[in-house]
Order: C-alpha cells, then sequence, then structure tokens
C-alpha cells in the first residue's frame, strides 16, 4: 500500500478516500490512522471520517453480522453524500444539484 501511495498520490489530489478494514482483532482499530494522515497531509485529499473496521468476531461464518453490514450501508450512504459535496465545490455552477435529494 506504502508503494501504492507514494506512487500515485499526486494523482489523488483532491479526491475522497474511505475506510473498509478488517483484521483478526480489535486492538488494531487505529492502524489505518498513519495512511489517512498521509492521504490528507501529503497528498490533499478528503478522507471520510466514518470508517468501518471488522474484527474475527464480526462473522458469523461467512457472513458478516446485521450490525456490521448496516455500517457498511451508513459509510456507502456518507461516502455518497461527501462525494456529492467534493463534486459540487468543483463545479462552475455549484448552484446545480449533482445529488439525489434526502
Amino acid at each position: 500500500m506504502k508503494n501504492f501511495v507514494e506512487l500515485t498520490g499526486h494523482s489523488m489530489k483532491g479526491k475522497l478516500a474511505g475506510f473498509l478494514c478488517a483484521a483478526g482483532g480489535r486492538m488494531s482499530y487505529m492502524s489505518f490512522m498513519s495512511l489517512a494522515n498521509s492521504l490528507m497531509l501529503d497528498f490533499r485529499m478528503f478522507v471520510l471520517p466514518r470508517f468501518v473496521y471488522v474484527a474475527a468476531e464480526d462473522w458469523e461464518g461467512n457472513s458478516l453480522k446485521d450490525e456490521i453490514r448496516g455500517r457498511i450501508g451508513e459509510f456507502a450512504t456518507s461516502f455518497q453524500k461527501a462525494a456529492c459535496l467534493v463534486f459540487r465545490s468543483r463545479l462552475r455552477y455549484p448552484s446545480i444539484s449533482c445529488c439525489a435529494k434526502g
């Protein structure tokens, strides 16, 4: 991931990033923050403050628990709204609506 960001970071300036993270346990839930900080500070990206962290205990067999699936849905909705705001801020005529109402 580090190489990917270093090689492509310049082309991601002003873009939106979000994090869906998976790990073996709950103790690593902040591990992605160094990447988020780098994206924000080094490459001027917008990082969605809502993230989803999934640990081993969030699975029921091969499926995610309903709570996590709901959080992923909330993440997707938040990402869509944030993307719309970022896009709208770049329009020459920001009064034009690019987002669905609601």
